[in-house]
């Protein structure tokens, strides 16, 4: 420690769920240190977005040739902090004898309090659904609630298999009244076919 030196670092993604270069400000630069000095703070900079997704796994290494260090690499994750509740269908396409639909509403980020949600169901596009191709009268409206701790409720719907020949058609679930709760996926849409 008897001169000044410069080390390298860089911030790579690792692990099964790795972060990327565009998860930080910067992926990599040096750290200066005076003759005598031991240690240095280096401080990453990620970047906010709205993206709602797991905890991301990175680790920053450090390097310098013919310079021995105790740690070579350290790992830290970063932290999914949105929040949000989107609606997506189970599958894009079901038949008419397959006798169901389900959509699948879900929510991320912290569960710890209940939470109502409200949906409607009604047809879709240029084919949309008629009112008696479910068992449950189209338009139809309802609610879920999820319990502290509970991040997904699924709506299945009784499909009424009648003996017309029919084209296509489209299913289309959209939530509302979330309590205040971001919504990440307003609407789904499910083609009915017969």
């Amino acid at each position: 420690t008897s001169e000044a030196v410069t080390v390298n670092w860089a911030v790579e993604g690792t692990g099964d769920n790795a972060a990327s270069a565009d998860d930080f400000v910067a992926t990599s630069g040096t750290l200066s240190f005076a003759a005598g000095e031991l240690t240095k703070q280096l401080t990453i900079h990620s970047k906010a977005d709205n993206t709602v997704e797991e905890d991301e796994q990175f680790k920053v290494v450090v390097s310098k040739d013919g310079v021995n260090f105790p740690v070579t690499e350290v790992e830290g994750f970063l932290l999914n902090d949105d929040t949000g509740i989107l609606v997506q269908a189970v599958t894009n396409t079901v038949q008419e004898d397959s006798g169901t639909v389900s959509f699948e509403i879900s929510r991320t980020g912290p569960t710890t309090e209940s939470l109502d949600v409200n949906y409607s169901v009604t047809g879709s596009g240029k084919s949309p659904i008629e009112t008696n191709d479910l068992t449950t009268q189209v338009p139809h409206n309802g609610s879920v609630t999820f319990a502290a701790g509970e991040s997904t409720k699924t709506v299945t719907l009784n499909i009424n298999d009648d003996s017309l020949v029919e084209q296509a058609e489209a299913i289309q679930m959209k939530i509302s009244n979330t309590s205040g709760v971001r919504v990440l996926g307003e609407t789904a849409t499910v083609t009915l076919n017969d």
